[in-house]
């Protein structure tokens, strides 16, 4: 998972330095970064108990192992043990002394993350329901790696 996503590659460091660096650069506060994860949160939260996108999941059978009973995962168990002030009250994982990015208001590892197949149209695949899109081209953008969570400002 280190080597998979959450190291720099390029700059041989952590993907959480990457974003000290962006926080720094675009002068974006703890205050802003923790306001805008809880805001995230909250739409998660919202969107999950009103079962808007509930068709969208399939639900995945996990195996408990040992004797123990399978669990049946089919929400995002991450929004259910959130906690607006435990959130605020994170120390910086990064820069210890001077940082900003906590576990809190970075990007969360999650069980329940988007699944997409795709395949060339001599792939045979076997699907259970109808398709509701196709990828007729692709593109590839890329930016500096240090800046990876630049975006524009929501609100």
């Amino acid at each position: 998972m280190l080597k998979d996503g959450l190291w720099d590659v390029y700059n041989d460091f952590g993907m959480g330095i990457c974003g000290e660096i962006c926080a720094d650069q675009y002068s974006i506060t703890r205050q802003e970064q923790d306001s805008y994860a809880i805001r995230s949160f909250e739409c998660g939260i919202a969107t999950q108990n009103a079962s808007l996108f509930s068709w969208e999941i399939v639900p995945v059978e996990v195996s408990g192992g040992r004797g123990k009973p399978s669990t049946l995962v089919d929400r995002d168990e991450g929004l259910e043990k959130f906690d607006a002030a435990k959130l605020r009250r994170l120390k910086p994982s990064f820069k210890v002394n001077s940082g900003s990015v906590t576990a809190g208001n970075s990007s969360s590892i999650r069980n329940m993350q988007e699944l997409v197949t795709c395949a060339g149209e001599d792939a045979q695949v076997n699907v259970t329901t109808d398709s509701y899109a196709t990828v007729n081209t692709k593109l590839d953008y890329g930016s500096s790696s240090l800046l990876f969570r630049k975006c524009s400002r929501i609100w």
